[in-house]
């Protein structure tokens, strides 16, 4: 039976819905939906109505104490964000579509146009507003050059990391490292226990990073769009 998704329909102006099924015979397509999000363990053939557009690898380890000592890493908040001028708003929000260029929503061209853009935007506005979330950037000479996103729900032991991204120039020197120890100190301040994070099959850099620090792979998952086209 098909969960009909009320923010993400709100969001994206359509009609949209999720299903979580092991073959495709399972699916029954009904047609009050725009877009329905099949989440699979299995791959199906695909067609012009139904996309496989996301393999989700889920990664985690157990959480250990880090020492920092690095200055360049400093906490990003609402203050933060609003004293960037125009320049730097626009180079952050950069830096926060890196980071998701390989998202689903990136690569379905069936998405309106900017919804993309939209759904980060709104995604790094949630993680520097909340109160479960923290932001931390990588500064040099005044200038943001990478970034992270950590989740630490409350009453729970898991640490998420969201968001990550180094700009292209800065790349190859460690930082995403660097940034992923510091959000492992904190999360284990606030007494965390197992450290999550999720990537694409197809983001090889990320997934190379992650396996290097200690992270496994617990978990995969295919993810398929499919659309009511005529």
């Amino acid at each position: 039976m098909v969960e009909f998704l009320e923010w993400d329909s709100d969001f994206l102006n359509l009609k949209i819905g999720k299903v979580e099924i092991k073959s495709i015979e399972e699916f029954e397509y009904t047609g009050e939906y725009d877009l329905i999000y099949i989440f699979s363990d299995t791959k199906f053939k695909t067609s012009k109505n139904l996309a496989l557009v996301d393999e989700k690898f889920e990664f985690s380890k157990s959480i250990v104490d880090q020492t920092i000592i690095d200055r360049e890493i400093v906490e990003f908040n609402e203050v933060d964000f609003h004293l960037l001028n125009g320049n730097q708003k626009q180079s952050f929000l950069d830096l926060v579509y890196l980071s998701g260029h390989l998202s689903r929503f990136k690569i379905d061209i069936n998405l309106p146009i900017g919804s993309f853009e939209k759904l980060y935007l709104k995604w790094i506005e949630n993680s520097i507003f909340s109160e479960i979330h923290k932001v931390f950037v990588y500064k040099r000479n005044e200038e943001i050059i990478a970034f992270i996103t950590l989740e630490l729900p409350e009453e729970s032991i898991f640490a998420k990391i969201g968001l990550v991204a180094v700009k292209p120039e800065y790349q190859g020197l460690g930082l995403g490292k660097k940034l992923i120890k510091f959000s492992e100190h904190i999360s284990y301040r606030f007494g965390k226990q197992i450290f999550q994070v999720v990537t694409q099959r197809t983001n090889i850099q990320a997934i190379t990073a992650y396996k290097n620090y200690g992270f496994l792979l617990r978990n995969s998952t295919n993810i398929y769009h499919y659309w009511n086209i005529k």
